[in-house]
This record gives structure tokens, C-alpha cells and sequence, in this order.
């Protein structure tokens, strides 16, 4: 990368744990079960109150690991 304009969200599902990781989105971590990933997650564990793009999964909901969007619980 050599501008700001290189650098690409974390995508979603996945983790990416080091600032300027070039990593191709296929050998980058999953996001944990139990958590999802919509994007930027920084952890596999990632945990916000601020926003909506990554967290525990909310009750009522389940989440497999590499989840970006938590499911409904039947």
C-alpha cells in the first residue's frame, strides 16, 4: 500500500488483527462463534455497545463462527 486510498475495510465475517494487513480475505481469521463480524472487527472476539458492525450475538440470536449477520433463533 502506499496511499490512504489502499486501504480496504475488514471484510465481513472475518478479523483482521493487524493494522495494514495485506492478508488475502481467504487466509484472514473467522470471526469466533458466538460473535459476528458485519466489518473492521480488529479481534475474533470483538466487542462494541457503539456500534452495529461486530459483537457478542444478541439474544434471541445464534451466531456460527465467520458469521457477519446474527440469526434469528427458531
Amino acid at each position: 500500500m502506499t496511499d490512504i486510498s489502499d486501504c480496504l475495510d475488514c471484510p465481513a465475517g472475518k478479523a483482521c488483527e493487524t493494522k495494514g494487513d495485506v492478508t488475502e480475505a481467504a487466509d484472514l481469521p473467522d470471526c469466533a462463534a458466538g460473535f459476528y463480524c458485519t466489518l473492521t472487527a480488529s479481534t475474533i472476539y470483538p466487542y462494541t455497545e457503539l456500534t452495529n458492525y461486530y459483537g457478542p450475538c444478541p439474544i434471541g440470536f445464534y451466531c456460527e463462527e465467520g458469521t457477519s449477520d446474527p440469526t434469528p433463533c427458531p
